[in-house]
């Protein structure tokens, strides 16, 4: 879970804290339940 207080002078750590979470999102690969919503 991602929560973060960032103020808006802080545009270097937002960028960080995104490409954080970018990365633990492609490490977790597609979402198995989206081939139940494929038709």
């Amino acid at each position: 879970m991602w929560f973060r207080f960032i103020s808006a002078s802080e545009g270097k750590r937002f960028a960080e804290t995104v490409q954080e979470m970018v990365n633990e999102l492609k490490k977790l690969g597609p979402n198995p339940l989206r081939r139940r919503w494929d038709i």
